[in-house]
């Protein structure tokens, strides 16, 4: 059973592939008071939205943990390439979320 912040960020690895963290966060949560609250970075610095993107990375860690999501990493570059779905998730995913089907009346 998937809660509705997983759904969304699964949503949006269908979508957007190989993404961070804090990018998930713009695109699932766009609206939300969180990008507006300081956090503190450092001594003299202060950082807007950071708690809404380490939601979406707790969030991330929790569906890694499940197996329907998944670190990406580049072998030969070394570089990690950002998240992305798993099967699992994608079946999952299909599962939590019915297909939208027509009302007919009659």
């Amino acid at each position: 059973m998937l809660t509705e912040k997983q759904a969304a960020v699964l949503r949006a690895l269908v979508e957007w592939p190989h993404s961070s963290p804090g990018w998930i966060a713009e695109q699932v949560w766009p609206d939300s008071p969180s990008w507006r609250r300081p956090a503190k970075c450092g001594r003299k610095g202060v950082s807007r939205g950071k708690a809404i993107k380490q939601v979406a990375g707790r969030v991330l860690n929790g569906l890694q943990r499940r197996g329907l999501a998944r670190n990406a990493y580049d072998v030969q570059t070394r570089r990690h390439t950002g998240w992305v779905i798993t099967y699992a998730g994608e079946m999952m995913l299909k599962d939590a979320i019915p297909p939208q089907t027509e009302k007919r009346d009659g």
